[in-house]
């Protein structure tokens, strides 16, 4: 193949490439969430899974549901693409299941808790369509939430 038709397929190839990187989807932009999980006796729902269901999401197939996990003084910080990068703005129903702590069971990836645990707060805040704790995410304002569970 003659140089010049090979540069031309080289640069043809480099081009679709491009477009292509940039046909996938926008990230949505996020914001900065924080906050604390508290049980009814001031004890911090240490390693509760809090997620972000989002109340109207602009993908209903794929929604974006930022996530966190209770650190042991409570507080927590959300995750949508990025460890602790924060959540898009919007209206959310919050959920938050606080599994039991097994010594010894671990989950697949690590963890100390088992699959088969049981939620120490019963179900009561583990189901986005009947909210008992929701959250509004604004841009440049600060988010930060308290969440008192029983």
């Amino acid at each position: 193949m003659r140089p010049e038709r090979r540069r031309r397929r080289v640069a043809a190839a480099l081009v679709l490439a491009g477009l292509a990187a940039g046909c996938g989807p926008a990230r949505k932009p996020v914001y900065p969430v924080e906050g604390k999980v508290m049980y009814s006796n001031g004890q911090p729902a240490t390693g509760a899974l809090v997620v972000f269901q989002p109340v109207a999401p602009d993908d209903q197939a794929n929604p974006l549901r930022p996530t966190a996990t209770v650190n042991d003084d409570g507080s927590f910080q959300t995750t949508t693409y990025q460890p602790n990068d924060g959540a898009p703005e919007g209206d959310y129903n919050v959920t938050i299941v606080w599994l039991e702590k097994k010594s010894g069971d671990t989950l697949i990836g690590g963890g100390e808790h088992s699959a088969l645990a049981r939620d120490l707060l019963q179900g009561r805040y583990a189901d986005p369509k009947a909210p008992r704790l929701t959250a509004h995410v604004q841009k440049g304002a600060p988010n930060t939430f308290r969440f008192d569970v029983e």
